[in-house]
């Protein structure tokens, strides 16, 4: 059973398929289900009344749930989507240390899915390097082979966990010095294909934490030393030479993060006490570009300091990340020398959470949490195996609930395009958890004269649009405040953004109003 849990969890990395409107659904389906069958591994393994749970896990648990709880009731949510989402995935992340802490998952068997499947990536960028097509194989990212994972930095981190769990399984069972070379540069290979700007501060890192963690004999130790500068001058030299057609354009994207993070800042100054609320960094940079013009709209901040600051606030914020900081340097911390490669690991899924998001897909989160559950060392209280139990069945609950609303959505859509059933029926169903994305997707197929738009809902479209500001959302927004006679200021420093006349647009707008009535 651990074994299959495991294989289902590698294939949440391979495979290719994506779509509309949650591009890796089937990937986060597939991880999900692995959790699943941990949990079924554990609980049939051993019987017992009571489970350990961390003190650190409960007080975060509680801590969490209660400003969570606090923002619902002061009305930070425009979207149940938000707080939902949240806290299911927050509560995956705590199921999965809570298991691995009370069972043996078997870490090595884990190190060795993340050595294959990093093995079979590579092999799949190879393919995606000489341009093969082929129906397993995902589309390169702007021509940077990214395995079926369809993100360069992504499968860049994740190739680093695959490449140290190598040098831990190497030190564990002593494996052949020779085939241990030979699959690392294989793997630091892909690792360079990947042309991610990540790789160089993981590498970096990892210098650093080796020199000053290794206890092993000192030629080891300068071994090691050579393969991470090696590493980087490898991949720089395969980044220059040999990357076919290597596009520049999204390089020019990546610059624009230093722009939005200094957008987010004043998004913090502007509401620095209490936040805007989980998962609510677009709605936060929405807000904020009344003042500081935003170039592009992002999910999350590409820094997991940034969102925890516009999600909480900063004194809360400020909480959080010392407990994080006390856990993981404080709980997880050891002077064992086969614990430096269990550190190397983590610090390369921190160091690209603080430069994107990896935080937020599950496939990342449930490995980490094995390991990090495996590794913990502190203070545990006992609980009653019926309450943890309850606990997973209503996370369960929740997410089959988003299975069934996700595919009840795409099937919408599906009908609205090949239907053309456009702006005639109202939605039947009323989504209780994707909310949010059903509204910003179904209103694509509305135009200027729907019947919803008479009502003069314009709040509602407002809030629609801060959650998904693109260029459809505010139309349907100013075209609200025409049927409400309410065009404002803010409306029009949104609309300058999409149009350089205003005033023109505006009033075309208003009589294509006039002449739906």
């Amino acid at each position: 059973m651990l074994n299959i849990a495991y294989l289902v969890l590698g294939l949440s990395f391979l495979n290719p398929n994506t779509s509309l409107p949650w591009i890796n659904f089937q990937q986060e389906f597939l991880a999900i289900f692995s959790l699943f069958l941990l949990v079924f591994y554990g609980l049939k393994e051993k019987e017992r009344e009571k489970f350990k749970v961390p003190n650190g896990i409960i007080y975060t648990l509680i801590f969490i749930f209660i400003c969570v709880f606090f923002q619902y009731l002061l009305g930070f949510f425009y979207f149940k989507q938000d707080v939902i989402l949240f806290l299911l995935y927050f509560c995956i992340f705590i199921i999965v240390c809570i298991i691995s802490y009370n069972f043996d998952l078997k870490i090595l068997n884990l190190f060795k899915s993340l050595i294959i499947i990093s093995l079979i990536s590579v092999f799949i960028q190879l393919l995606q390097w000489f341009d093969f097509q082929s129906l397993w194989l995902r589309t390169s990212y702007f021509n940077r082979p990214s395995g079926n994972l369809g993100q360069p930095n992504q499968l860049s981190t994740f190739l680093f966990m695959g490449l140290y769990s190598l040098s831990y399984i190497r030190k564990e069972n002593e494996l052949n010095t020779f085939i241990y070379l030979c699959v690392s540069f294989f793997i630091i290979f892909g690792i360079a294909l990947t042309d991610s700007r990540t790789a160089w501060l993981v590498l970096f890192l990892s210098l650093i934490i080796v020199i000053f963690r290794d206890k092993s004999e000192i030629k080891y130790l300068l071994l090691k030393i050579t393969f991470y500068i090696i590493s980087i001058f490898t991949i720089k030299l395969i980044n220059k030479k040999l990357i076919i057609n290597s596009n520049f354009e999204i390089r020019n994207l990546e610059s624009l993060r230093l722009y939005n993070w200094n957008q987010l800042f004043e998004a913090i100054i502007e509401r620095p006490y209490f936040g805007y609320g989980v998962n609510q960094t677009t709605l936060a940079q929405s807000i904020v570009s009344e003042k500081v013009k935003s170039v592009e709209y992002l999910t999350y901040a590409h820094n997991i300091l940034i969102d925890l600051f516009l999600w909480f606030g900063l004194p809360i914020g400020l909480v959080i990340f010392t407990g994080c900081f006390f856990l993981f340097y404080i709980k997880y911390y050891c002077n064992k020398e086969l614990d430096t490669y269990i550190f190397l690991i983590l610090s390369a899924f921190i160091v690209h959470c603080n430069l994107e998001y990896p935080f937020t897909y599950a496939y990342f989160l449930i490995p980490v949490g094995i390991i990090l559950g495996s590794y913990y060392k502190g203070e545990f209280t006992k609980i009653n195996k019926i309450y943890f139990i309850n606990f997973i069945y209503i996370v369960y609950l929740f997410l089959v609930i988003l299975c069934f609303e996700y595919f009840l959505l795409k099937k919408q859509i599906t009908d609205l395009i090949f239907e053309n059933r456009i702006n005639n029926k109202s939605q039947t169903y009323t989504y209780r958890i994707i909310d949010a994305l059903s509204f910003s997707e179904i209103y694509k197929f509305k135009n200027y004269c729907n019947v919803s738009l008479k009502y003069k809902e314009k709040e509602h479209f407002e809030n629609v649009y801060y959650r998904y500001p693109y260029g459809r959302n505010i139309y349907l927004y100013a075209y609200s405040s025409i049927y409400a006679n309410n065009i404002d200021y803010k409306l029009k420093k949104y609309l300058s953004y999409q149009v350089k006349d205003v005033d023109k647009t505006i009033n075309i707008m208003s009589q294509k109003v006039a002449n739906c009535e």
